[in-house]
């Protein structure tokens, strides 16, 4: 029986180590994503996340906004509280489509991987994007 139990929690999935860092430890790509597409603001916490096979940094900026990166430095999710999400770092195939079809609101979060583009707008509009850009769902 104690061999059945310890198997069990042996095949769940481990929790994730969150600790707190410095911002002197963040990948160069990360500090300089802020300080190109955030100007104005600071990184006011940074934390590393590491699971079995993911490893990810989350920051908190001072306007409230909140970022995660991949191990590369890449960013994987941006949320805006009040701003919109920086247009520079969203395709301009998406860009423009939320322009022309949306013209009043603006990309509050953004959440994206090598398969799709996940949205929220300033408006409540959800939209998902593909690989290829093509809009292939949209809630309210």
């Amino acid at each position: 029986m104690f061999l059945v139990v310890l198997a069990v929690f042996a095949a769940l999935p481990t929790f994730a180590d969150e600790k707190p860092i410095q911002v002197g430890q963040l990948p160069e790509k990360v500090r300089s994503f802020v300080a190109t597409y955030f100007e104005g603001t600071t990184i006011e916490y940074a934390q590393i996340e590491n699971r079995a096979s993911l490893v990810q940094y989350e920051i908190v900026l001072s306007d409230g906004s909140e970022l995660q990166f991949n191990k590369q430095g890449k960013w994987t999710e941006i949320k805006r509280k009040k701003s919109a999400v920086p247009s520079a770092i969203i395709p301009s195939k998406i860009q423009t489509y939320i322009n022309v079809t949306y013209p009043n609101a603006f990309i509050k979060e953004v959440e994206h991987d090598d398969r799709l583009y996940e949205l929220i707008l300033s408006n409540g509009f959800k939209l998902t994007f593909n690989s290829s850009l093509k809009l292939i769902d949209i809630d309210k």
